[in-house]
């Protein structure tokens, strides 16, 4: 019997989609990337730091740092700033639902790796650093040689969840969605809203899959739903109950705790 009730967060298929896909993260990552030393990073003091810096060295800081919570310090990988986003429209009024992946990009060149990002998304070092670690994922699963246990379709979404494996669920669940309420003096009082989506798995399945990192590590959700929008922590705690009462010995034999 599926051991989720009626009233689930997920439905079963994309619960069993999270589960198969952290059991195999968990088989096929580097031995350097040991999810037992994998920290949950959270954007409260103490994780980041601007060093008072700003524009391209904010940005190869910022990364830098990404890069070592990802376990990725040594990986050969060069930092571009490319491309604006577009420019609000006086006659803008609304926007609408739009999902805009991530804004940034990752490649390979030879041995080493290519990362872009837009570079707007300064104004936001949050999403920077929720970009950062998508780009980072790629550049790890791309360094894996074994089968995908999902079809090529949902690459991007096992991206999202790699990065979660990484530790930045909270991020990324914090930037799934974003509404916006505006007004522009300097374009005659124009005024409206804006809403964006950003990344491939929801809020909700972001939340999921940051329980479940905190389940198999065996901590509890405070920090995590301190950091988290109101809503998102209340999924927090009923994904933490579900899976409470789900059999994961599956996954806790692949962890480095036992």
């Amino acid at each position: 019997m599926w051991p989720f009730g009626n009233n689930t967060l997920l439905d079963a298929d994309t619960t069993a989609w999270q589960l198969g896909n952290f059991e195999w993260l968990l088989k096929v990552l580097p031995a350097n990337n040991d999810f037992a030393a994998t920290r949950l990073i959270l954007p409260r003091p103490g994780f980041f730091d601007s060093h008072g810096l700003k524009g391209d060295d904010l940005a190869q800081s910022l990364f830098d740092q990404v890069k070592a919570y990802c376990g990725m310090v040594d990986w050969p990988v060069e930092l571009i700033s490319e491309g604006t986003a577009p420019k609000r429209s006086r006659d803008l009024i609304q926007v609408p639902d739009r999902n805009l992946g991530f804004s940034g990009t990752f490649a390979t060149d030879g041995n080493a790796a290519i990362i872009t990002y837009d570079p707007t998304l300064l104004d936001t070092p949050h999403d920077f650093i929720t970009t950062m670690a998508h780009e980072l994922a790629h550049y790890l699963l791309a360094a894996v040689p074994d089968e995908r246990v999902c079809d090529d379709a949902h690459e991007e979404h096992l991206t999202d969840l790699t990065a979660v494996f990484l530790g930045f669920g909270v991020f990324l669940a914090n930037s799934a969605f974003n509404f916006e309420q505006w007004r522009d003096e300097g374009l005659g009082a124009s005024q409206g809203w804006s809403y964006k989506r950003s990344g491939y798995l929801s809020e909700t399945e972001l939340v999921f899959a940051t329980a479940l990192f905190l389940t198999l590590h065996g901590k509890d959700t405070a920090e995590a739903e301190a950091s988290l929008k109101p809503h998102l922590a209340k999924q927090l705690r009923q994904a933490m109950k579900e899976l409470g009462r789900s059999d994961l010995n599956n996954l806790r034999v692949l962890t480095r705790f036992q």
